[in-house]
């Protein structure tokens, strides 16, 4: 795997914990624990389906 797979696949991750931590936070208005918890779990789900991908 390059640096530049490996480069894309964190921002990757990151945008989509985040902006599915603040979707989670604002517009559904979940438990703080449960965002956290949700967003990393959809910010791997993306990495995995990103490297299932482009291997």
């Amino acid at each position: 795997m390059g640096a530049k797979q490996i480069v894309i696949g964190v921002a990757l991750f990151i945008s989509v914990t985040v902006g599915l931590f603040l979707l989670l936070s604002y517009v559904f208005q979940l438990n703080e624990a449960v965002n956290v918890i949700l967003a990393i779990v959809g910010g791997f789900g993306a990495e995995i389906l990103y490297r299932k991908k482009n291997q």
